[in-house]
C-alpha cells in the first residue's frame, strides 16, 4: 500500500484515481446498455450514476471499516487509510466535475457541491490534518 509520506506520492495517486474512475467509466459506458426509446442525455446520465454509486460504494466501505476498525479520535495523525480515502474521493470528484460537463450534465449546484467537496479534501492534505473529521463525514453522508 502506498504510504502517502510524500506530496508527491499523494498527486501520483490522484492523478492515478482519476484514470482509475475514467476507466471505470469506460466500462460501464461499454457494457451497460439502454433501450432506444431511453434518450442519450439521460442513458449518458445513467452511466455515469452507476459510477457514483461504486463512489459511494468505496467511501462507504472504506470509511466504515476504518472507523469501526481502527477506532480514530480527532487528535490522531493522519494514516495511509485516511488519505486513501480522501484522495481516491478528491479523484472521483475531478472525474465527475469533467464527465457531467462534457456530458451536459451539470448545473451550479454540482459545481458549488464539487467545489466544496474539493477545497475540504485539499485542505485535509495540505495541512496533514482533520483527515479523521473528514472520514467521519464521508462515512456518514455516505
Amino acid at each position: 500500500m502506498i504510504s502517502f509520506d510524500t506530496v508527491t506520492e499523494r498527486i501520483t495517486y490522484y492523478f492515478l484515481a482519476t484514470i482509475a474512475w475514467t476507466l471505470i467509466f469506460l466500462v460501464v459506458n461499454k457494457t451497460l446498455r439502454f433501450s432506444s426509446k431511453i434518450p442519450k442525455k439521460e442513458a449518458d446520465d445513467l452511466r455515469n450514476r452507476v459510477v457514483s454509486i461504486m463512489h459511494g460504494l468505496f467511501a462507504l466501505f472504506v470509511s466504515g471499516y476504518h472507523i469501526y476498525k481502527d477506532k480514530p479520535q480527532y487528535a490522531d495523525p493522519a494514516t495511509p487509510i485516511q488519505h486513501l480515502i480522501l484522495i481516491t474521493s478528491g479523484a472521483y470528484f475531478l472525474y465527475d466535475t469533467i464527465a457531467c460537463h462534457y456530458y451536459g450534465l451539470t448545473d451550479m449546484s454540482l459545481y458549488i457541491h464539487h467545489i466544496m467537496c474539493t477545497v475540504g479534501i485539499l485542505t485535509c492534505e495540505i495541512t496533514n490534518n482533520a483527515t479523521t473529521a473528514l472520514s467521519k463525514m464521508t462515512f456518514n453522508a455516505k
